[in-house]
């Protein structure tokens, strides 16, 4: 069962971004809640989240830090070696 496990919000481009244990990012519309995209690119869970008004920074159990371009939804880096899973 899906889980969500955490929550950004970005107000000047009134945009949500929830993560959980599927290991997607989802963006949504924050006025109708409809999601606009999917992120792929954790292997597991993502459990913290932050974001301003160029980037979506998310952690994962996989042990990464993705930086994602929140106008183009790509992921332009991946922070790999941590000897753990990322908590916020």
């Amino acid at each position: 069962e899906e889980e969500l496990l955490c929550v950004a919000y970005n107000r000047h481009m009134q945009t949500l971004v929830t993560g959980g244990n599927t290991s997607l990012l989802y963006i949504l519309d924050a006025e109708t809640h409809e999601i606009t995209a999917k992120l792929n690119g954790h292997s597991d869970a993502i459990t913290a989240l932050e974001m301003d008004s160029h980037m979506i920074i998310s952690g994962s159990d996989d042990y990464t830090i993705r930086l994602w371009d929140s106008l183009t939804n790509s992921c332009v880096v991946v922070l790999e070696g941590h000897k753990a899973p990322i908590i916020h």
